[in-house]
C-alpha cells in the first residue's frame, strides 16, 4: 500500500541565534519576490548587501531572547507537532517539515519522499489565512522543486484552514481557562504592505475587506487575506462568547516605511492601556507554531508596551503548537482532505 506524504510548510527560522545564522536567513527571507515587492536589484542589491547587514545584530538579540536548549522555538514545536501528527495519522501517511527559508528545506524533504518511493503528496501550509507571501510562495517553491524533480505522482495542495471548525474549535479550547480573568481580549495577526493587499482583483479601497466578511474567498475564489484575519477573529469572538466590546483585532510585524494593513498591534497595546483594559489577553491566530514574532514581539515588547502604558496584567497565550486537540483535529481535517 503506497503512503501519503504530508508536507508541512513553514517560514522557517534561522538554524542558530548567532549574527552569522540570522544574516543568512534574512538573505534568503527578505530577497524573496513574494515577500518584498521590488525589483530584483533592490531586492539583491538594497536588501541582500545594505539592509540585512545592518538589520542582522538587532535581530540576532531578538532571538537569543527566546532561544531554547532545544533551539530555535519555531523548529522546536513544528518538529513536536510533526511527531505528534505522524502517530495520530498513522502508518498510511509520512510526515516532514519543508520550510520555506532554512533547513529542512522544501527541497530536502519532498526529494526524501520521492526516495522513499511515496507517489502522492499532500502539501500543507500552516499557514491558516492566506497571503501571496506566505501559502503562495511556499506553494510555489514545493511546485517548482517537484517539477525540478520530475516528479510523476499525484500532488494535492490544502486550502487555508482560518475558518475550518477543527481549527476554531482547537484554539478554543486553549483560550477558553483564560475567560473570566481578563478586561479584553486582542487578537493581533500578522501584517501585510497594503499594496499587497490591493492586488486581490475586485480591491477597490482597504476597508472592502470588512465587507468581503462574509465570504473572504470570494465568488470566484479570490482571497483577501485581511478579510480571511477579520473572519477567523469573528470566529474566536463567537466561540468565546465575546461581545463586540470585548475585542479587537490588530496586525502587527509591520517593516520599512510603507503602509500596512492597520490597526498596528503596537499602537492599540497603547490605547487599550490608556483607555483603561487593566488585564488583556493576547492571542496571535495567524500562527500554528509559536516563534519570534509571538514569544519576542507580542510576550516580551508587547507585554512591556502594555503595561508601561497602564496596563496591570498581560496574558499572552501560546499557540496551538502540539497541543493534543489541535493535533487530532488537523489530522481529521488531512484525512477529510484526501479521502
Amino acid at each position: 500500500m503506497s503512503k501519503i506524504g504530508v508536507l508541512l510548510m513553514n517560514i522557517g527560522t534561522p538554524s542558530g541565534s548567532d549574527v552569522a545564522s540570522v544574516q543568512k536567513y534574512l538573505s534568503e527571507f527578505l530577497t524573496d519576490k513574494d515577500v518584498i515587492n521590488a525589483p530584483a536589484f533592490i531586492r539583491e542589491f538594497v536588501f541582500r548587501l545594505w539592509i540585512v547587514p545592518r538589520r542582522a545584530p538587532a535581530s540576532a538579540l531578538k532571538y537569543q531572547a527566546v532561544w531554547t536548549p532545544e533551539g530555535s522555538p519555531l523548529m522546536v514545536y513544528s518538529k513536536r507537532f510533526c511527531l505528534a501528527l505522524q502517530k495520530a495519522l498513522g502508518e498510511g501517511f509520512v510526515v516532514k517539515i519543508g520550510m520555506r527559508y532554512g533547513t529542512p528545506s522544501i527541497r530536502d524533504s519532498l526529494e526524501e519522499m520521492k526516495a522513499q518511493g511515496i507517489s502522492k503528496i499532500l502539501l500543507v501550509p500552516l499557514y491558516p489565512q492566506f497571503a501571496q507571501a506566505t501559502t503562495g510562495s511556499s506553494v510555489g517553491k514545493a511546485e517548482q522543486v517537484l517539477k525540478e524533480m520530475a516528479f510523476e505522482g499525484s500532488v494535492q495542495v490544502m486550502p487555508e484552514f482560518y475558518d475550518q471548525s477543527d481549527f476554531i474549535k482547537s484554539w478554543q479550547e486553549i483560550l477558553s481557562p483564560t475567560l473570566g480573568t481578563v478586561d479584553h481580549w486582542l487578537f493581533s495577526f500578522h501584517g501585510l504592505p497594503i499594496r499587497q493587499i490591493k492586488k486581490v482583483p475586485g480591491c477597490t479601497q482597504e476597508k472592502c475587506c470588512d465587507r468581503m466578511l462574509a465570504s473572504p474567498s470570494g465568488a470566484n475564489g479570490l482571497k483577501c487575506y485581511k478579510a480571511q484575519c477579520l473572519n477567523t477573529a469573528k470566529r474566536l469572538a463567537q466561540a468565546l462568547d465575546l461581545n463586540s466590546n470585548e475585542w479587537t483585532v490588530s496586525f502587527q510585524s509591520r517593516l520599512g516605511p510603507v503602509k500596512w494593513i492597520e490597526p498596528y498591534t503596537d499602537k492599540t497595546l497603547i490605547e487599550l492601556a490608556q483607555r483603561g483594559v487593566k488585564r488583556l489577553a493576547v492571542c496571535a491566530p495567524a500562527f500554528v507554531v509559536d516563534g519570534l514574532e509571538t514569544l519576542e514581539e507580542l510576550n516580551i515588547e508587547g507585554r512591556k508596551t502594555f503595561l508601561s502604558h497602564g496596563g496591570e496584567e498581560f496574558k499572552y497565550i501560546e499557540c496551538l503548537n502540539d497541543h493534543p486537540s489541535w493535533v487530532q483535529h488537523f489530522a481529521a481535517l488531512l484525512q477529510r482532505g484526501v479521502a
